[in-house]
This record gives structure tokens, sequence and C-alpha cells, in this order.
């Protein structure tokens, strides 16, 4: 699963910098492609959501800085208005000090 949220950062990211160039150089194919593995991906976490321990541990933190990145960077994903059982999750998760701390920010 980290290497799932690695991936779905990346993704994430390819967007965002794709978007920043000027409109007539944007790749329309590469957005798609990039979002179709940011929407799988969001899907897998959100069908695992409900497993996901109370232990913190490395997977965890992984999809939370993923989670907490994608509304921040991608605002039509704003909110994870798909991915219910993921949002409440980082919702909960985003409580501790530990996240607090590293949240992103604009």
């Amino acid at each position: 699963m980290v290497a799932l949220a690695d991936g779905l950062l990346d993704a994430a990211l390819l967007v965002r910098l794709e978007r920043a160039r000027p409109a007539t150089e944007q790749s329309a194919e590469w957005i798609d492609l990039q979002l179709g593995k940011v929407h799988r991906a969001l899907g897998y976490f959100e069908r695992m959501a409900d497993s996901f321990g109370q232990e913190l541990d490395m997977a965890q933190v992984a999809i939370g800085a993923a989670t907490g990145y994608i509304p921040l960077r991608l605002l039509d994903l704003g909110g994870l208005p798909h991915w219910p059982r993921l949002k409440a999750w980082y919702d909960r998760r985003s409580l501790r000090a530990s996240f607090k701390n590293t949240a992103p920010v604009l």
C-alpha cells in the first residue's frame, strides 16, 4: 500500500504540473491518464479504508500524505466527494498531532 500511495502522489503531482503549463502546451490525454491513476488508487483506498488498523503504520502515513495533498492541489477533487470512507478516515487521522504538524498548506 505504501507504493500505491507513493504512485498516487506521483500521478497527482504530474497532473498539477501539467495544468500549470500554458494552456496551449497542456496535454489533455496526459492529464486524463494521470487522473485515471489517481481515481483508481483513491478507489482502492476507499474500499480498504474500513480495514485500516488503529496502529499508525507507514502505509497509513503515505495514504494520509496523499489524501491531504490531493484536495489542496487538485481542486476538482476537493473534499474527496467520491471517496467518503477514505475522507472520514483521513478526517479522524488528521486530528493526530503528527498529522497536524505536517499537514500540507497552500
